[in-house]
């Protein structure tokens, strides 16, 4: 009986091995997507500001810290409206009405986060190439959609 219990065991680990190896893979894949996405929207804020090596590591350090700091309200934010989309038939008008004021304000607070950090990315790269940050945030998003797009086109 122990013989058993024992082959059972280690027949259950043995199937669990390549489920557990299969996630960390898939982690590992969404880790490198994100640093290969990165690497292209730091080589992209390069050319099209365009800022020289020691501008461009000052400026993506500020950068990333002000994204580290936004990147929580981001996902408060996406968790409110997931919770709005999903008990919607069943939301009351005053927490309809609560949750939408915490979506404002979360935008608030990115808000003031962005502001505070341009001007400390102005101390780094000057005034002028700050000020188009925005328009290269958009531009990048809109070719990282693009390639994402050609990408599912091509493997259908």
């Amino acid at each position: 009986m122990k013989k058993v219990v024992k082959f059972i065991g280690v027949l259950m680990l043995s199937m669990m091995i390549p489920v557990l190896g299969f996630s960390q893979q898939e982690a590992n894949k969404k880790t490198v997507k994100k640093e290969r996405v990165l690497a292209a929207k730091k080589q992209f804020f390069k050319e099209k500001l365009p800022l020289n090596d020691s501008e461009l590591e000052s400026f993506w350090e500020v950068y990333m810290e002000m994204n580290e700091k936004i990147k929580p309200l981001r996902k408060e934010k996406k968790e409110v409206m997931k919770s709005i989309k999903e008990n919607y038939e069943t939301l009351s008008d005053a927490d309809a009405k609560s949750k939408t004021k915490r979506i404002f304000e979360i935008d608030r607070e990115i808000i003031d986060i962005r502001s505070l950090y341009h001007d400390k990315i102005a101390k780094e790269i000057g005034g002028k190439k700050a000020a188009k940050i925005p328009v290269v945030e958009m531009q990048f998003k809109k070719e990282l959609l693009k390639k994402i797009k050609e990408r599912r086109e091509q493997h259908q």
